[in-house]
């Protein structure tokens, strides 16, 4: 399979899509940036979460700067955390629940059946609005404007290749070359 730093967020039960049961498993290698996948336990996802109805727990593949930096909460709350540990309004030193999302497991049960996590460090992608809320920030709506390289002299090198950005990479620019694989 493929969990190795596969990082998951939790889809919003209104943004499930119709027919969770086509989707692929979370640990399909096949997954890119913002697919959706069924989870059953793979990956430290949790099999109970039911976010998409009929028992169909649903996450997306995010960007790993999407999430929070956690570790293991040492001490208990008297009530579990509301928030998942993807909710982009996360502070630091806030305590949230892991159902396999963003690294977390879904069996953690450091808190007895309940998975808690401290927040250490604020998601990347996540930035102070106006009112205060972090909003995680937008993929600059969708894919960026591409275009194939025509001339073959202005290829980067290999070394040069592998260490170039995806063409999904956030903060892309007008004239920024990237590394395309289908998207």
């Amino acid at each position: 399979g493929g969990c190795i730093g596969r990082y998951l967020g939790r889809v919003a039960s209104g943004d499930c899509p119709d027919g969770p049961s086509r989707l692929p498993q979370c640990d399909d290698i096949s997954l890119r940036l913002r697919d959706m996948c069924q989870a059953n336990g793979e990956c430290g996802t949790s099999d109970d979460l039911n976010n998409c109805g009929d028992g169909f727990d649903v996450f997306e593949l995010v960007d790993a700067r999407a999430c929070p930096t956690l570790v293991e909460a040492t001490t208990c709350p008297s009530d579990p955390p509301v928030k998942a540990c993807d909710n982009v309004t996360l502070g630091v030193d806030e305590l949230c629940s892991g159902a396999g999302e963003c690294l977390t497991s879904a069996t953690l049960d450091n808190c007895g059946v309940d998975d808690v996590y401290l927040v250490t460090q604020i998601a990347p992608l996540s930035t102070p609005s106006p009112t205060g809320v972090r909003q995680t920030l937008p993929p600059s709506s969708g894919c960026p404007r591409l275009s194939a390289l025509i001339d073959s002299t202005m290829c980067p090198s290999t070394l040069d290749l592998l260490s170039m950005a995806s063409c999904l990479s956030i903060g892309l620019r007008a004239g920024d070359l990237c590394r395309g694989d289908g998207e």
